[in-house]
């Protein structure tokens, strides 16, 4: 299994619709399939809440929900 290091930007990216890089992302995402094994770190996840933070309701929601699922899933 491939491993790959995600840092804030790419979950950034990902979450945020309006990123100039969202399409980027989701296609990188796609890319490497669900074979490859998702490194990212306790510090990357705090970084992507606090950009979070400064959107709307909705989108902080999502983040939370999105770290939550990163801290659960086995395969990050």
């Amino acid at each position: 299994m491939r491993e790959v290091f995600v840092d804030s930007f790419f979950w950034i990216a990902s979450l945020l619709p309006r990123d100039q890089w969202h399409q980027q992302a989701l296609m990188a995402r796609e890319y490497l399939g669900s074979e490859a094994l998702l490194v990212t770190t306790r510090e990357v996840l705090t970084e992507f809440l606090a950009a979070a933070s400064r959107t709307d309701a909705e989108i902080r929601q999502s983040a939370a929900r999105t770290v939550r699922a990163i801290l659960e899933d086995e395969d990050i």
